[in-house]
């Protein structure tokens, strides 16, 4: 057997072990992990209720800068908002994996509703006249468009709020992940119970050769070693 299969199969074994544990854990808490760009953008990976969701939160304007740092923070679940991962509007591909993608306003229109918060904020900035020598009208004229900057402002805050980060989300089970670690394991195991069957039956572990009789030690036809005489199995 190659050291390489053996050492492949270990890490799955170790790796599926640890999928397990995730799985157990996430029945009572939700983990996330988030990697923080330094412009703009993230990167979430979310394990809950034995699934892994996968956020990938774009740009306003396509410039996401270098990684920061990444985060971690986890909640009960029972103290989690029943709808805490988007499940409507979700598409259902194969082996129960959903999708969803929202698609976020073009860049012009972005560039634009800042451009009006910053030309407002240009042009109604308060005078620079002490507010001692302001005439009743003029300081009723002031307040009345720090309110309206202040409103431009807000409006334009809740439209960026609720049309970004634009994003898409990938939600799917953990038992694939289970499978695909357990497959290597398997195989090695299979492997290990046929060179035994072929030994019980006094045949070389490695090419199946009738080894009846042999007191060489040395298989003749691969030159595996054997265990000493081998005798004919009734």
């Amino acid at each position: 057997m190659k050291r390489g299969l053996v050492i492949l199969s270990a890490l799955s074994f170790v790796l599926l072990l640890l999928s397990l544990a995730l799985r157990l854990r996430s029945r009572s808490t939700l983990d996330d992990l988030f990697l923080i760009y330094s412009v703009d953008g993230s990167e979430r990976l979310s394990c809950m209720q034995g699934q892994l969701l996968l956020q990938h939160n774009r740009p306003d304007e396509g410039v996401r800068g270098h990684p920061i740092r990444i985060s971690h923070r986890s909640d009960r679940v029972e103290s989690l908002p029943p709808d805490v991962w988007r499940v409507r509007g979700m598409e259902t591909w194969w082996l129960g994996i959903r999708y969803f993608n929202r698609p976020g306003p073009s860049p012009d229109v972005v560039r634009n509703a800042r451009q009006i918060v910053r030309q407002n904020n240009v042009h109604s900035r308060p005078t620079t006249r002490p507010a001692l020598r302001l005439s009743p009208t003029e300081r009723a004229a002031q307040d009345a468009a720090e309110s309206r900057r202040m409103m431009m402002q807000i409006r334009t805050d809740f439209f960026l709020r609720n049309s970004l980060p634009t994003y898409w989300q990938v939600v799917f089970p953990l038992w694939p992940i289970h499978v695909l670690f357990a497959i290597l394991p398997a195989l090695w195991l299979l492997a290990l119970g046929r060179r035994a069957l072929r030994r019980h039956r006094g045949r070389c572990a490695a090419c199946d050769y009738d080894l009846t009789g042999n007191t060489s030690g040395i298989c003749p036809e691969c030159g595996t070693p054997t265990r000493g005489k081998v005798e004919a199995v009734a």
